[in-house]
């Protein structure tokens, strides 16, 4: 696979979905799907369509996941995947008009292999390949330093916090504080810019794809509670974080701290 390419293309569907949700938005209608607070909206569908056929006329072999049309479709990894985020964190996007994401995450016989984060609001692109660096807006990023909990902020979805779920509050007075953004891709985003070093949360493969790939490129662990690599057929209770957290976090949410 020309990876050159593949980049390129990665960019062009996040620059026609960035144009459909700058021209739609303001005549966005707006739907429950499971409950008030998970929304879909017009657009959301018009830039998942048009994501979809754009992978479809280049690359006709590969299986899509994404979240509006085909969300449970998979059953192996087998094979070049992508998946599709439209629009991640579609309540900010409803609700505030900021802190929403679009995201592709490729995979190869079940290996990370490409992804890209766009940050809509912010006109910031987070993307790379197997056998490339990770650019940011085209500029090369480095690393991500490893530094432990007592030594950055950390993210956890707010139903774990409410719930302490996992004991996640132990972990979270441990750090140097919360923050909770409501989107997956931008919280991914906040610790490749190490101005996080944690997120904690039940997320859906399209919700994880992109990031996990740009996550360990950068020196990340991305892995299920448990300890394990993520599956990608399903939904899962994950952490993506820096090494020395990791080490910590595995400890302190199955009680051993």
């Amino acid at each position: 696979m020309n990876e050159n390419q593949l980049l390129q293309d990665l960019n062009l569907f996040v620059t026609e979905a960035v144009q459909i949700i700058t021209t739609n938005h303001h005549d966005m209608t707006v739907a429950n799907k499971t409950s008030k607070r998970d929304l879909v909206t017009n657009v959301d569908k018009l830039v998942e369509r048009r994501i979809n056929s754009l992978i479809e006329e280049r690359y006709p072999s590969a299986k899509i996941v994404s979240e509006e049309y085909n969300a449970h479709s998979l059953e192996s990894m087998a094979g070049l995947v992508f998946f599709v985020d439209p629009i991640d964190g579609t309540m900010n996007f409803v609700q505030q008009y900021d802190h929403f994401a679009v995201m592709v995450g490729v995979y190869r016989d079940g290996d990370p292999f490409a992804g890209i984060i766009h940050d809509v609001t912010n006109s910031v692109s987070y993307y790379g390949s197997k056998n490339t660096g990770i650019f940011k807006n085209g500029v090369e990023m480095p690393p991500v330093p490893d530094r432990d909990i007592s030594e950055g902020l950390v993210s956890v979805s707010s139903y774990f916090v409410l719930e302490d779920r996992f004991a996640v509050q132990s972990l979270i007075k441990r750090s140097l504080g919360l923050r909770i953004l409501g989107s997956a891709g931008i919280e991914f985003t906040e610790i490749f810019d190490q101005k996080q070093i944690a997120y904690i949360s039940h997320l859906q493969p399209w919700d994880l794809a992109a990031g996990r790939f740009i996550a360990e490129k950068l020196g990340l662990r991305v892995t299920t509670i448990d300890g394990e690599p993520p599956s990608m057929l399903k939904s899962e209770n994950v952490i993506i974080s820096t090494k020395q957290l990791h080490e910590t976090a595995m400890e302190v949410l199955h009680g051993k701290l």
